[in-house]
This record gives C-alpha cells, sequence and structure tokens, in this order.
C-alpha cells in the first residue's frame, strides 16, 4: 500500500513538472519568434523612411 502511495505521490510530482516545462518551451519559441517579427518590421520600417522605395520593391528584394 505504501508503494502505491509513493508512486502515486512521483507522478503527482513528476507529471506537472513535465507539462509546465513544455509549455515554457512553446513559450520561449514564442518570444524568439516575436523578436525576430520585430527586427524584421524595424528593417521594413526604416528602408521605407530612408530610401522612399514602393513597398512592393522592398518586399520583393528582401523578403
Amino acid at each position: 500500500m505504501i508503494v502505491l502511495k509513493c508512486i502515486n505521490l512521483f507522478l503527482i510530482i513528476i507529471i506537472p513538472t513535465y507539462v509546465g516545462l513544455t509549455k515554457a518551451k512553446g513559450f520561449r519559441k514564442r518570444e524568439m519568434e516575436l523578436k525576430e517579427i520585430k527586427v524584421a518590421l524595424s528593417m521594413f520600417r526604416t528602408k521605407i523612411e530612408f530610401t522612399y522605395e514602393p513597398i512592393g520593391e522592398i518586399f520583393k528584394r528582401n523578403f
């Protein structure tokens, strides 16, 4: 009986930890994607402001 209780306790600790770490990994990945988008938009804005190129040409050349 005590072995079953220990196994249940172990599972109660391990399963939520695993789920939490998996979710955190997804959030970390999303954070990196958002940073990349922010950099791309900054580059896009700079090109529009300083080169006065049409938006279509900027997309064709860079993206």
